[in-house]
């Protein structure tokens, strides 16, 4: 999956964990920051130079607040079309600009062939875009991010391994899901998962998890919210799309610890609860699952 950042002025991002995170996710990337009202944006199909987008986010964007998206690429193509943030308000039309970076997969709008739109591209279009124009007629961002009723209409259509954070060109942001897929804020600075500061994350053969018992140290529990216990993928800092496809080394270190067991049934049922049209992919997934584990 992708990783977003959102960094408030005066605030430093340390330069190993965003260089990973570069390296991690080549497939593009998009930035965008501002003020009164407007919002500039700035996206590339190509993988960026950390140094040279470091230094750019450190010294000349120092005192902004920005929302920075590095992608890895899941669905569509690698293209400018496919890249984030993406545009959700245009000052011009509603007087006030307004973008959204998402990090994870909406299988439900995911396209199907070989079409080269992403799965957030046609979210964007058929969901958020209409969502927000329609209801900023009679309210403002500030308004419409601190409804509970928004964020749920919105968390209702993507699955719990994904996020959704906002940005207007007022400073207003606004994340769903914030902790979905091992977010994390440190020092101020918000991640959307801090698997990609790992530099083998990408690397071939690690779909086997470092359990607890297996010799190999694990990371501390993430409190989720919602819920008073760790995700099974935050607690072992892995992609929660790999618990789909996980090795037969993997499964048996499961089996043979209850407790681990137990959390990793219930993500992926809350997967499956929330993949809604999609639920056959998970129910496949579930039972390939099951049939290991017994």
């Amino acid at each position: 999956m992708c990783i977003i950042i959102e960094r408030k002025p005066d605030l430093t991002i340390p330069y190993d964990k965003f260089e990973a995170s570069v390296l991690n996710n080549p497939h593009g990337y998009g930035l965008t920051f501002g003020e009164n009202g407007k919002l500039t944006c700035i996206r590339d199909p190509k993988k960026p130079d950390p140094e040279e987008l470091y230094r750019f986010l450190q010294e000349e964007l120092k005192e902004q607040h920005i929302l920075l998206h590095l992608r890895w690429n899941t669905a569509g193509k690698t293209n400018l079309r496919n890249a984030h943030p993406f545009s959700i308000l245009e000052r011009k039309t509603h007087g006030i600009d307004l973008r959204m970076a998402h990090n994870g997969t909406i299988h439900k709008y995911k396209p199907g062939g070989n079409s080269p739109e992403s799965d957030t591209r046609n979210f964007v279009r058929e969901f958020v875009r209409p969502l927000f124009a329609r209801l900023v007629r009679g309210y403002d961002t500030a308004e419409l991010f601190s409804d509970p009723f928004i964020q749920k209409m919105l968390s209702d259509q993507i699955p719990s391994s994904s996020v959704l954070t906002f940005l207007d060109g007022e400073g207003n942001s606004l994340r769903v899901n914030e902790l979905g897929n091992g977010g994390k804020v440190e020092d101020g600075v918000y991640y959307s998962n801090t698997y990609s500061f790992n530099r083998q994350h990408r690397d071939k053969g690690t779909s086997v998890v470092p359990f607890h018992g297996s010799g190999t140290k694990s990371s501390t529990p993430t409190q989720t919210t919602g819920g008073t216990g760790s995700k099974f993928s935050t607690k072992h800092r892995v992609d929660p799309e790999k618990l789909l496809t996980l090795s037969d080394a993997s499964i048996k270190q499961v089996a043979n610890q209850p407790a681990e067991a137990e959390l990793l049934i219930k993500e992926l049922l809350a997967m499956a609860y929330k993949a809604n049209k999609d639920k056959d992919i998970y129910k496949r997934a579930w039972n390939r699952l099951k049939t290991k584990m017994n």
